[in-house]
């Protein structure tokens, strides 16, 4: 396993304008991140925010900008219910806390973006995994954009 002090090295070693933290959250202490990227120089700036506690999974949402519909009441898709980004199969072993999440989160990250964006202008998801869909909520797990920016 990787501690939060490698996963935090590796971060900023891979990623210059990353800001990360530690924070303890119910008595386990977590890693967080903040990130503006794009996923190709012809995307849109996305701030995506990153948490991911030893033994846990790492998560990701898209804080900014807001992620849309193509159609109104039609679910964007591989989002999860808490509005995090799916990202892999948690039941598929693709990810373990001997990975860096410098080099499998955030670039999965932007190939998630890479194919939102394909889908929202042309209605098809490009992606790996399972078909699934969930309507994004404007608070992820108790966060709101406003605190994590």
């Amino acid at each position: 396993m990787l501690s939060l002090l490698q996963q935090l090295r590796l971060l900023r070693a891979r990623y210059p304008g990353i800001r990360v933290w530690t924070q303890f959250v119910c008595g386990t202490q977590c890693l967080y991140y903040t990130l503006r990227t794009r996923p190709t120089s012809f995307s849109a700036s996305y701030t995506l925010l990153g948490v991911y506690s030893v033994g846990g999974p790492p998560v990701v949402w898209v804080l900014d900008p807001v992620l849309e519909h193509r159609v109104i009441g039609e679910p964007i898709p591989h989002v999860n219910p808490d509005g995090t980004l799916c990202l892999y199969d948690p039941d598929g072993n693709e990810w373990n806390g001997t990975m860096s999440l410098a080099s499998t989160t955030i670039p999965w990250a932007l190939r998630w973006l890479f194919h939102y964006e394909h889908w929202r202008v042309f209605g098809e998801w490009l992606g790996d995994g399972p078909a699934h869909a969930h309507t994004p909520p404007d608070t992820q797990s108790g966060i709101t954009r406003e605190e994590a920016a």
